[in-house]
């Protein structure tokens, strides 16, 4: 068994691992719920790099508190974004691209109740 990790705001440490993608058998991605990032190992389990935008100028291309990351075919890398509500996609430069879905998180309205429940907005 190999471990990786511990508690710590420094590369390969975590503050509440929260989702984890690991399909490819190359790359393992976490996402690290406090430390607002994504951060990257190899298939050994070595750290190979870190992604956060939470200090970004641009609101736009802020995640925070990210729950759960997935990789697609394509090599676009999908974040939960809870503290926006959303889900991010970020391209292949570290670009961080329009929001995916924007998500009505405990919202319920009267067309959505005839609906069977709540539907994301766009």
């Amino acid at each position: 068994m190999r471990v990786v990790g511990g508690p710590g705001w420094q590369d390969a440490q975590f503050d509440r691992p929260a989702g984890l993608w690991a399909r490819n058998g190359i790359d393992v991605f976490v996402a690290d719920y406090g430390n607002h990032r994504i951060e990257r190992f190899d298939r050994a389990l070595s750290f190979v790099s870190s992604f956060s935008t939470h200090d970004s100028g641009n609101p736009d291309e802020r995640f925070g508190y990210p729950s759960d990351v997935a990789l697609s075919r394509e090599g676009g890398l999908f974040i939960s974004d809870t503290e926006n509500s959303r889900i991010v996609k970020v391209d292949q430069t570290n670009t961080v691209g329009e929001d995916v879905r924007r998500l009505r998180c405990g919202e319920r309205t009267a067309d959505d109740a005839a609906h069977g429940g709540s539907r994301p907005e766009g």
